[in-house]
């Protein structure tokens, strides 16, 4: 779009009311939908929404409606199409392209919205991952897309189409026109440089082969930046994606838990001691640091030596002296 021309912006589709008066639109029981499954290349191929006319608006073609699930859901669903449904996506990072230069680090965070305000299941806001690569603003746009396609099992609401709409270019000329050529060449550019967030790029594609396995074509529609409805969540995600500063340590109780999600609590004091130092909890998730090699007592903030925080990363093994140390200081206090 020009510089000087202005985007008129269109009502938003998440500050439509629920429609409670409506009639029920799950067909009998509101069993799950089971679709044939799409061909790949008809998929790619047909890849990129095309609104007719052109100047249609988000609100002009979709609109808030009850779902077809035995779960009762709102989403934004096409005015003449019950199988069809529409989600925001929208990637942001703070300090983009610093890559830590001069202790500033960037922070991404992604947001995804499908549905009304006043629905139960609110609109997405998630940080980006710490592992090891940094944030950028495109990586953000491709994280969204894929927490959007992965929030639930589609098919199983009555959705045969999805239609990602985001104002990211990088993402929608990416999946559109790129990404075939990337996969003949390897996952390298025209000029024989490694494809730039190809991990991201593989895991969005394995994302839509499931769904097209399933009988759900998704397809891309690149918006205005003033369309995008989930560009608030994706900029709270950013500014929250370090909540804890670097070089300290936050130490909470509760129970520990061994799944590797969005946050975990696990003991600082691993079994090779025999014994759980119950007041040495380390706050962990994939979005903040792990200590290695010092801990907290008693709830306060120690400084750390800290590193990034990896799928495949694990709590340290505290020696046994630490421990009987650690013990000492406790009934000293």
């Amino acid at each position: 779009m020009s510089a000087n021309r202005v985007t008129v912006i269109p009502p938003r589709l998440q500050d439509l009311p629920i429609p409670h008066n409506a009639p029920d639109a799950r067909d009998g029981d509101g069993i799950q939908f089971v679709f044939p499954a799409i061909h790949a290349s008809l998929a790619d191929r047909n890849r990129r929404f095309h609104p007719y006319p052109a100047t249609l608006t988000p609100s002009d073609l979709f609109t808030v409606r009850q779902n077809t699930c035995s779960r009762v859901g709102y989403r934004f669903i096409r005015k003449n199409d019950q199988r069809q449904m529409l989600m925001f996506c929208d990637g942001a990072c703070s300090n983009n392209g610093r890559g830590g230069d001069g202790g500033v680090q960037p922070r991404g965070g992604c947001g995804v919205a499908f549905t009304s305000k006043e629905d139960t299941i609110k609109a997405l806001s998630r940080p980006l991952e710490f592992n090891g690569i940094p944030h950028t603003s495109n990586r953000a746009e491709l994280r969204a897309v894929i927490l959007g396609l992965d929030r639930r099992v589609w098919t199983g609401e009555g959705f045969e189409s999805l239609v990602i709409a985001c104002d990211s270019e990088y993402v929608v000329l990416g999946i559109t026109e790129r990404l075939q050529t990337w996969i003949r060449r390897g996952w390298r550019t025209s000029a024989g440089t490694p494809v730039a967030n190809a991990d991201l790029w593989k895991e969005l594609l394995e994302r839509l082969r499931v769904l097209e396995g399933r009988g759900c074509h998704v397809q891309f529609w690149q918006i205005p930046r003033e369309w995008n409805e989930a560009d608030e969540y994706a900029k709270k995600a950013a500014a929250v994606s370090n909540p804890l500063p670097k070089g300290l340590c936050r130490v909470v109780g509760g129970r520990p838990r061994a799944n590797i999600g969005d946050r975990r609590i696990i003991p600082l004091i691993t079994h090779r001691s025999r014994k759980r130092y119950k007041k040495s909890y380390t706050f962990l998730d994939r979005h903040s640091y792990l200590s290695y090699g010092n801990c907290a007592i008693g709830g306060l903030f120690f400084s750390c030596n800290l590193q990034p925080l990896t799928p495949h990363a694990f709590p340290p093994v505290v020696s046994h002296q630490l421990f009987t140390s650690l013990r000492k200081k406790e009934r000293e206090a």
